[in-house]
């Protein structure tokens, strides 16, 4: 499996360059930025509260949010909801 994107997005969230190893829909590209970027903002979250650094490893914040997205597969699951 090779390198299907590369994305650099801004601190306020904007995309400064998007480059496309595959073809893909417009819409299919918007949705990939979109869910990219909340998952920065989500892991960037678990590293600074309040403005205070919480957590300086990477390791420990990538297996903190590892452990939520299987805990929240396991309750959509349950709920017959459908995976993301």
């Amino acid at each position: 499996m090779g390198i299907k994107y590369v994305l650099l997005v801004s601190r306020q969230g904007k995309v400064r360059l998007a480059k496309w190893f595959n073809t893909l829909s417009p819409k299919e590209k918007q949705k990939i930025i979109k869910e990219v970027t909340q998952m920065a903002y989500f892991v960037l979250d678990e590293l600074i509260i309040a403005g205070e650094m919480q957590e300086s490893s990477k390791k420990s914040v990538l297996k903190v949010v590892s452990q939520q997205d299987q805990l929240e597969e396991g309750e959509n699951s349950e709920k017959g909801w459908p995976e993301k």
